[in-house]
């Protein structure tokens, strides 16, 4: 959006001294257009500190701008936000208002201060929510709604007639970047049918990275993530959780009210799986129970995923650095289901000691460890990790 912006300024006869962006396809533009860009906020800054400049606009911009560069700014400086602040300040604010269940939405143009999403507003668009709106779909609808704002707004500065207006601060809510759904998103069929869908829509980002988390459900205590599911229309014929029956390929689920139906699914670790696949895998039928998460449950999750998303920005790129060692085929470690283990006769006394403190389950991972290890110095590489699936999700909060 800051490109187009940029377009706008520029053809009515605005100068742009400078950008400020860590985003490649905005970088490449700056150095097309012959625009000094800079990536860290401070040589920012000390650039700006040098030259004379009329208004700062922060636009799709989540980090914090410093106070002293807002104030270098000889007449406004002005953040564009995706909500009806003073409603949905913070980060995510599309998603939050569906999952919320709101019907309408909106963008806004505020005046900069020290604070987050807190000064006069001088210019806002609202926006209905339609029944089927994602958070990729609203998000595209603020998008197009900040654009045609913006050209407004840049007519009233132009003449003057700007009328800024006092958030009504009483009224603020706020969403911080570490704020998630409650349980990891794993979805709680003791509720209506519309709260399921509103959680489901809120956390679909289409194409883009998902910056809160993937809708889930339990299966014999396992964890998968949601991919598909839409309400069905029909009063619910079973207990809650329960699967009322498996129709043209599609899992039908009861809540409280009315059913959903499952179309599509993913392992814990994000593999794809064919529904039947899932079907069979998980002995899936009529009668069957999905399982919940009791209160206590619910809320360790909560607690544990909290902790989690703080570093999560580590972890991406820690797991997009880690390249996959070949392993040997299936059929070398399991013949008739039946898993294959070495004695641990040729390993230290030391390591056979720690090995028989420990329970069957937990020796074999030890040794699974040892191994992956061992493969990765065999094939030189400097560093080896082991990304481990959970159990179960009470494996996974025990």
């Amino acid at each position: 959006m800051l490109v187009a912006c940029s377009e706008i300024l520029v053809g009515r006869g605005h100068e742009i001294v400078a950008v400020g962006s860590r985003e490649k396809s905005i970088i490449e533009w700056a150095s097309e257009t012959g625009l000094p860009c800079f990536e860290d906020s401070q040589r920012l800054d000390k650039h700006l500190e040098k030259i004379s400049f009329d208004i700062f606009f922060s636009i799709g911009n989540l980090r914090l701008v410093p106070v002293q560069t807002i104030r270098r700014a000889r007449l406004e400086a002005i953040n564009h936000h995706d909500s009806p602040l003073p409603r949905y300040a913070g980060l995510n604010a599309p998603a939050w208002a569906i999952i919320n269940r709101e019907t309408r939405h909106g963008i806004t143009w505020h005046r900069m201060t020290a604070g987050i999403d807190d000064g006069d507003i001088v210019g806002q668009r609202m926006i209905p929510i339609e029944a089927d709106e994602t958070a990729y779909s609203l998000n595209l609808g603020c998008y197009e709604a900040a654009l045609e704002s913006f050209e407004v707004l840049i007519e009233q500065i132009e003449s003057g007639a700007v009328e800024p207006k006092a958030q009504a601060l009483k009224d603020r809510t706020y969403f911080a970047r570490d704020q998630r759904p409650p349980a990891h998103a794993v979805i709680d069929w003791n509720q209506p049918v519309a709260s399921i869908d509103a959680l489901t829509r809120g956390l679909d980002f289409g194409p883009h990275d998902n910056p809160l988390c993937r809708p889930k459900i339990l299966a014999h205590d396992q964890v998968f993530i949601l991919t598909g599911i839409k309400p069905t229309g029909t009063p619910a014929r079973s207990a809650p959780g329960s699967v009322s029956e498996i129709q043209d390929g599609e899992v039908i689920v009861s809540a409280t009210d009315r059913e959903m139906a499952i179309t599509a699914i993913r392992s814990y670790s994000g593999r794809s799986m064919a529904l039947d696949e899932w079907i069979q895998s998980m002995r899936i039928s009529p009668g069957v129970s999905l399982g919940h998460l009791s209160p206590d449950e619910a809320g360790r999750l909560s607690m544990l995923h909290a902790e989690i998303c703080r570093h999560e920005a580590f972890w991406i790129r820690e797991l997009n650095s880690f390249l996959t060692l070949p392993l040997p085929p299936k059929s070398h470690w399991q013949d008739d289901k039946t898993v294959r283990c070495w004695e641990p006769t040729g390993l230290s006394r030391e390591i056979r000691l720690k090995l028989e403190e420990q329970s069957e389950s937990d020796r074999f991972c030890l040794l699974g460890a040892c191994l992956l290890l061992a493969k990765g110095r065999l094939d030189r590489q400097d560093e080896t990790g082991i990304v481990m699936e959970p159990l179960s999700v009470r494996h996974l909060i025990s």
